[in-house]
């Protein structure tokens, strides 16, 4: 997830751990990849070549890196799904357009659409996109869950409870 704040709309998810923080590009994924493929997670949710193309890394040290996120966790026998980019204002830092597309297509031609979740349609800059031209409002958090939910990639779980012992097991993982 883009943010933690996306999957608390969608508690059917179950356990969620969000491992990216402010600026996070494919590079420091890939340093924390073998804890990531550790918890041996079911399903992957990846939303991180935006930081990359913003920054200015070359396109194909991002596409080899985040290949390689995929291929670590796929070894994992986690399932990777991918999150295409939502629609930026190109000012104050948001992607131009044609980097949206770039970031798109390339998950698209690479993964196929059939393993990608695709925000675009219905996304509206007004009311899900903060002032920063970058990151989502809580309506475009919400926005992103229902279409998480509504993709069909990810079983959800009708009981929400969260298991102690996987929760205790996460928390002993993070490094300190």
């Amino acid at each position: 997830f883009r943010s933690v704040s996306q999957s608390r709309y969608l508690p059917q998810l179950g356990v969620v751990a969000t491992f990216a923080g402010n600026s996070d590009r494919t590079l420091e994924a890939i340093q924390g990849i073998d804890y990531i493929a550790d918890i041996r997670a079911k399903y992957a949710i990846l939303s991180i070549v935006r930081n990359d193309v913003g920054s200015g890394v070359a396109t194909a040290t991002w596409q080899a890196n985040y290949a390689t996120i995929v291929q670590k966790l796929q070894q994992a026998g986690t399932i990777v799904v991918h999150l295409l980019e939502a629609p930026e204002i190109n000012a104050s830092g948001g992607l131009s357009q044609a980097n949206q597309d770039l970031i798109n297509n390339f998950l698209i031609n690479s993964y196929g659409i059939e393993h990608c979740i695709d925000i675009r349609t219905g996304w509206d800059n007004a009311t899900m996109l903060s002032s920063d031209n970058i990151h989502p409002t809580e309506q475009g958090g919400r926005y992103i869950a229902k279409k998480i939910k509504d993709s069909g990639l990810i079983p959800l779980i009708d009981n929400v409870e969260i298991d102690q012992n996987w929760a205790e097991f996460l928390i002993n993982k993070i490094p300190k």
